[in-house]
């Protein structure tokens, strides 16, 4: 028969082991379990499952665990599929309808892109040809075929291991190296959300809130399979009846298009890594209702900004027309197609948040001078000079509101010298905070 092999990376114990007991009861041994914990397990049901080679990990480096459960798990020949997990994992459909619909093909799933890391970055396998460094998600499924080049492979895995974050480049750059990696399908098949602007990152799925619905429908939506970080005190009966919802079928993926997503969503997520700390610590210190983002991108930062400030109202401003996004050129239909994706991902969770497809020079010119309390610059997602965005926003900030903006210094050297010329001629102090360098704000003087 036919089996799907189970692959844990765990520390020690799953976070929900007897949803997974009694998810699995029903399944007639379709699925085989193996487990690679740092730690020995106590659970009666799953320790019988940890396999006998542990090798010593660490959160930067544990690809030869990976290694070693394929490994084992390959040693039964009606393996044909196999997922990688986390004790956090959980799936999002009835393991028997996973079960049918992974076995409908023979293909192997993962999201790889370009390495979007800077050269210079500890992640760079720098002895790798340029046409081999590749980046990928953690969380794959792979067929047989690919699960073999990993388990027979030496050469390339002890020399990734020796950089951090091993499992983001290692199976994509490996599959390149061997002539097939254009034979795994494109697709993200297991969720995180990574909006959070503090606390656990990527975000931990608590006691499904309103927000945390959304997070999974938008995982389902998105023809994910499984998704994680659940805490061990999310409620058990909630995870049954997520993964209640039969798998009829999943959307229809349009892969070019979501690579681009994938990357650029890589991409903005370095540029704000350790940002949106300073702004909501400023806004909750005082009365700002009204705030306005000029340059939305992806909607990285607002949906961060939204999650934690009390504006009661904030408008992300973008034309989506200027086909060149971080180097990654998007044509007429993929422009619409993002805007859309960004407009149902940030209204659908936040009502107080509205989206307006336009010029930043144009909305200026509508609304009344001194009525804003919150104008926030996002450079990289606009191209009309800085200089000319604050003229036409400073006379719409009150007294006492607050100009903000990242990125100062860092990937536009020349931007600092415009921020600090144009504020220092209106008699306003520029502030940067010694956390968050990148983060610049004004607070508004008479």
């Amino acid at each position: 028969m036919i089996k799907i092999a189970l692959l844990f990376l765990t520390r020690k114990e799953l976070n929900h082991p007897r949803v997974w007991q009694k998810m699995l009861e029903n399944t007639d041994d379709k699925f085989k379990i193996y487990i690679h914990s740092k730690e020995p397990l106590e659970d009666l049901f799953f320790k019988k499952f940890r396999i006998k080679n542990i090798v010593p990990t660490s959160y930067l480096i544990h690809l030869k665990a990976w290694q070693e459960l394929i490994i084992e798990a390959l040693k039964d020949e009606e393996n044909t599929k196999f997922i990688f997990l986390s004790e956090s994992c959980m799936p999002l459909y009835p393991l028997n309808d996973l079960y049918h619909y992974l076995n409908r093909d023979s293909n192997s799933y993962m999201r790889y892109s370009r390495s979007w890391w800077p050269k210079d970055d500890p992640r760079e396998v720098v002895e790798l040809q340029e046409e081999n460094r590749w980046g990928n998600a953690e969380w794959i499924i792979l067929n047989r075929k690919h699960a073999e080049i990993i388990a027979e492979d030496r050469n390339v895995i002890d020399l990734i291991v020796r950089y951090e974050r091993d499992h983001e480049s290692y199976p994509s750059s490996l599959f390149s190296i061997k002539g097939c990696l254009e034979e795994v399908v494109y697709r993200q098949t297991t969720y995180a959300s990574f909006v959070r602007p503090t606390g656990p990152y990527p975000y931990h799925f608590q006691d499904y809130s309103p927000v945390e619905a959304s997070y999974i429908e938008n995982a389902k939506k998105g023809g994910c399979l499984f998704a994680r970080k659940f805490i061990t005190e999310f409620p058990s009966e909630t995870l049954f009846d997520i993964a209640s919802q039969r798998l009829v079928s999943t959307p229809s993926i349009d892969n070019s298009f979501n690579k681009k997503i994938d990357l650029l969503e890589s991409q903005e997520e370095l540029s704000l890594a350790n940002s949106c700390l300073m702004l909501p610590r400023l806004l909750n210190e005082g009365f700002f209702e009204i705030g306005y983002e000029i340059g939305v991108g992806l909607g990285l930062h607002i949906e961060r900004l939204l999650q934690s400030s009390i504006l009661s109202k904030l408008y992300g401003i973008d034309n989506y027309d200027r086909k060149n996004y971080q180097g990654i050129i998007l044509d007429q239909n993929e422009e619409k197609q993002l805007y859309e994706y960004v407009y149902d991902r940030i209204l659908d969770m936040h009502p107080q948040a509205e989206l307006i497809k336009s010029s930043p020079m144009d909305v200026a010119k509508t609304i009344t001078d001194e009525s804003i309390d919150l104008i926030y610059f996002n450079p990289e997602h606009c191209l009309i000079p800085i200089k000319d965005l604050f003229e036409a926003w400073f006379t719409k900030l009150r007294i006492g509101g607050i100009i903000a903006g990242h990125q100062i210094s860092t990937h536009f050297p020349l931007l600092e010298n415009e921020i600090i010329q144009f504020f220092d001629k209106m008699s306003q102090e520029v502030h940067q905070d010694i956390l968050e360098p990148k983060f610049w704000w004004i607070q508004k003087k008479k």
